[in-house]
């Protein structure tokens, strides 16, 4: 495994990681019940309706005859239990925490009906702050141990199941979503109610940890439970109460029994009066209870899936954002391509909880999307900070500016691997460079070196090239490479024209100066080349190789041979109107199976126009009559005793 993939692996386990400590903060965390709680409140079904549970709500309507509410009269809930055993109720749950004696005939009345009903009476104690809170932190783990005070009236404990009416409430948001932890003295509410209604049914568990209670409206918008008021009951047929679990609670708006649930954006439409008055946004307790009892009766622990289902969500967006982060693609189009994948992501999650009723989180995954790709962007923006750089380092003496911002800014311009390229190759050698060294103070040495690189180094510059590399004296360079250029032969030859004029300019000002530098020689040819990174893995050396290459250093080293100071393949040599070239002829290069034809480069300004006709006229001469070839040469040469390329014509044919 490479060190690339190495870095993925990393980046991915850190940023699932990330993602799941972000999912357990508490910002994060409310975040993820609104969208819940969103989700929920906007799930409506008309299969969820219950016939199996019966709220009796005393109500404003119930208990309009009595001079006070607080404790609930014992004679009225007498009556109550009385009628719903009469019609056959299997259980009577009575949501109020009978702890404190009132009238002793209607506590006599309540104790004897509670103790003749034929239904199994659950009654709901309160365990005392110190276990509410243990039972509320307790979940989902193990259940605490203990006694439990159920601050209720002996004489009720002794007729009845009793079951803690705790109601548990985020302290995120004062939510309530999850059952109490389970205790092995005194069940919930909900759970004596269950084993009230299960009867010890062989398959039947009581739950051994909490668990979140799936709530849900009716296709009205209403709670699933049929809901009567407790002042009609004398009016209800038998068969709506008969083997029914009857839950008798207060549902009335200065009740003070309300708590906020997944369902407080919903628009519950409460089937007792006023519905205007009640509390928006809230259930009342005993509702609350019939859904955790209904969620018992169907075995469900809630819908939240799997317990594996938000790691296994984590990892799918860590794998989409670390996709999307390394995609090389522009900084809006990742972030426009990150919030498509969040909205359709959450899109999925809303719309297959009202077709699955999976409640699927809606954080884990966009965590995981997000921190990973903003990771591999970082990491990607980090690497290619370090090839900005690598470009700069490597380029930033050698190229035109605007070509290495260029280069920095775009640099998937740059091919960095090796490629079969067309090039213009150009070499230059100072002549008696050996001798300049030795005859010249060492002080002295480096100062006119640097300064005559300097000039040349600019020229290449100036004309697009590349300076691929500085060996002593001798400097390569490259045209058409790393940038493509179809210029790069008009380029190659001009600035080959100009450092001829600018070096001689600085052999000027060393002569003034009492030091002696040579000629400066060019070779310049063109063709395919392998280009691109030659050098190790931890050096960078940007290069070209190949016959192409090669044929140019062997031009620049002819020019001693020819006389000439730019020596130019049939390769590179194009018509410009400000050069003139001299055929030198055909010569055969080491490596190339085929003669090769070269020429000599100049200024129109260094030769008169008549002589380069001249020229011209005897070298077409030279293959038919060879002696009129050398009397024309020859008279040319009168008039310019320090042309070389002439002095080499005559050599080549005079008689040996």
């Amino acid at each position: 495994m490479g060190s690339a993939d190495i870095k993925t692996v990393a980046v991915a386990c850190l940023s699932a990681l990330m993602a799941w400590i972000a999912t357990a903060t508490s910002p994060v965390r409310s975040f993820e019940y609104f969208l819940s709680d969103v989700r929920t409140s906007a799930h409506n079904d008309a299969a969820l309706l219950s016939e199996d549970i019966v709220i009796l709500a005393l109500d404003d309507q119930a208990l309009e005859d009595f001079p006070y509410t607080s404790p609930i009269n014992r004679n009225f809930l007498a009556e109550v239990v009385a009628k719903l055993d009469k019609s056959g109720a299997s259980v009577i749950g009575l949501d109020f925490v009978l702890d404190r004696a009132t009238e002793p005939a209607a506590d006599a009345a309540l104790e004897t009906t509670i103790a003749g009903a034929q239904a199994g009476i659950v009654l709901v104690s309160d365990p005392g702050s110190d276990m509410r809170d243990q039972l509320c932190q307790a979940r989902p783990t193990a259940a605490p141990r203990g006694p439990v005070s159920t601050t209720i009236l002996d004489a009720y404990a002794d007729t009845a199941v009793l079951g803690h009416g705790v109601i548990c409430i985020d302290r995120l948001d004062e939510v309530h979503r999850q059952t109490a932890g389970p205790n092995p003295d005194v069940p919930s509410f909900a759970e004596a109610l269950w084993q009230a209604t299960v009867q010890g049914a062989a398959d039947a568990a009581a739950p051994q940890a909490s668990w979140p209670v799936p709530f849900a409206l009716t296709e009205t918008g209403k709670w699933p439970f049929p809901t009567y008021s407790a002042a009609l009951l004398d009016q209800l047929p038998e068969d709506w109460l008969g083997g029914k679990t009857v839950l008798v609670g207060a549902i009335a708006p200065y009740s003070g029994d309300w708590e906020k649930t997944p369902l407080r954006f919903a628009d519950v439409r409460h089937t007792i009066a006023p519905t205007d008055l009640m509390p928006e946004g809230q259930l009342p307790g005993v509702v609350i209870h019939a859904y955790a009892l209904q969620a018992m009766l169907d075995r469900a622990a809630g819908d939240d899936g799997p317990a594996w289902l938000p790691l296994l969500l984590i990892a799918l967006g860590v794998l989409v954002g670390m996709g999307l982060g390394l995609s090389r693609l522009s900084l809006w189009r990742v972030t426009a391509a990150l919030a498509g994948a969040v909205v359709a992501y959450w899109l999925v999650v809303f719309l297959g909880h009202r077709v699955t009723g999976l409640m699927a989180p809606f954080t884990g995954f966009s965590a995981g999307l997000l921190i990973a790709a903003g990771a591999c962007f970082a990491l990607l923006e980090r690497s290619e900070r370090a090839q900005r750089r690598l470009i700069h380092s490597s380029f930033a003496h050698f190229l035109a500016p605007q070509v290495v911002d260029l280069l920095a800014r775009s640099p998937e311009r740059l091919t960095l691997e090796t490629e079969d390229s067309e090039v213009t190759a150009l070499f230059t050698d100072l002549a008696g460079f050996t001798h300049f060294v030795d005859t010249t103070p060492p002080a002295d040495v480096a100062g006119v070196l640097n300064g005559y690189l300097d000039v040349i180094v600019e020229a290449v510059v100036d004309h697009g090239g590349v300076v691929d590399k500085i060996v002593g004296d001798a400097v390569h360079a490259l045209f058409s490479a790393p940038l493509k250029d179809p210029h790069h032969r008009e380029n190659a030859i001009r600035c080959a024209l100009d450092i001829e004029t600018r070096t001689e300019a600085y052999r000027a000002v060393c002569k003034a100066r009492g030091i002696s530098l040579g000629e400066t020689r060019i070779g310049v040819n063109s063709g395919r080349a392998l280009v691109g990174n030659f050098g190790s893995s931890k050096r960078f050396d940007y290069t070209a190789h190949g016959s192409t290459i090669n044929i140019a250093a062997r031009l620049e080293a002819a020019n001693k041979t020819f006389g000439t100071r730019i020596c130019v393949s049939a390769h590179s040599k194009v018509p410009l109107d400000d050069v003139v070239y001299r055929e030198i002829g055909n010569i055969e290069v080491r490596g190339v199976g085929e003669p090769l034809r070269v020429y000599e480069a100049r200024s129109p300004n260094t030769l008169p126009a008549a002589s380069v006709e001249a020229y011209t006229a005897a070298m077409a001469q030279a293959e038919t009559d060879p002696e009129a070839a050398l009397a024309q040469f020859q008279a040319l040469a009168a008039d310019a005793p320090d042309d070389g390329l002439l002095a080499h014509q005559i050599r080549k044919l005079q008689p040996e």
